[in-house]
């Protein structure tokens, strides 16, 4: 993707544009009024595997609770109706997901459905923004639904190894493997403290956990 240019007709990072989005915009809308979490671990037992079922739940919790602020580019309700409908085109892209690669599709898919054409080059944010309303990002600062934090990534691969989702709850865990003994995910070296230890996997619980990323 190209990169955006935000810059329009209006003076750069001048004080009253910084400030004007740096909240919210319609908080009567959100993302579970919507679209409420779906229950993960029902999905797992329908059969979509819990390496598919971990992306889908990292991507959703990145998203943003409400609508963003009007801003010089693109208005309140520009804003709002993109959220709207970017969140019902989501959930209808997730229920088709059956795969890993239905999984890698999903960016490009999303582009596709929110009638966005792939571009080369810089792209105003008042021609694209329907691709960042639901991502997080305050001011000019925008994101698709797909981008990932350092964290999110790393969650999506340690999940499925610590028995998310029957085990624990993902975004209340704060402790972190940091390598798993041989092909087996039972016993793992962790650090905590600053120190490795090694734990049965069985006995992790969301009560004695130290976030380490």
């Amino acid at each position: 993707m190209g990169k955006l240019d935000d810059t329009g007709e209006y003076l750069p990072f001048a004080k009253k544009h910084l400030v004007l989005g740096k909240d919210n915009g319609d908080t009567n809308i959100s993302l579970k009024s919507i679209w409420p979490e779906p229950n993960w671990q029902e999905l797992c037992d329908d059969g979509l595997s819990v390496e598919v079922c971990a992306y889908l739940s990292v991507y959703y919790s990145g998203w943003r609770n409400n609508p963003r602020p009007a801003q010089p580019s693109v208005s309140q309700e520009q804003w709002t109706n993109a959220y709207e409908k970017s969140l019902l085109v989501l959930q209808e892209l997730f229920e088709n997901v059956a795969d890993n690669d239905d999984v890698k599709l999903l960016p490009e898919r999303f582009r596709s459905r929110m009638g966005i054409p792939k571009k080369t080059g810089r792209q105003h944010i008042r021609d694209v923004y329907p691709l960042y309303a639901v991502g997080r990002g305050e001011n000019r600062t925008y994101k698709t639904p797909f981008a990932l934090t350092l964290r999110q990534s790393s969650l999506i691969h340690l999940l499925p190894k610590l028995g998310w989702p029957y085990t624990i709850k993902p975004y209340n865990v704060d402790l972190f493997p940091v390598a798993f003994e041989g092909d087996s995910t039972d016993c793992a070296r962790y650090k905590e403290n600053g120190l490795y230890i090694k734990k049965q996997k069985s006995s992790l619980t969301n009560s004695k956990v130290k976030r380490m990323l």
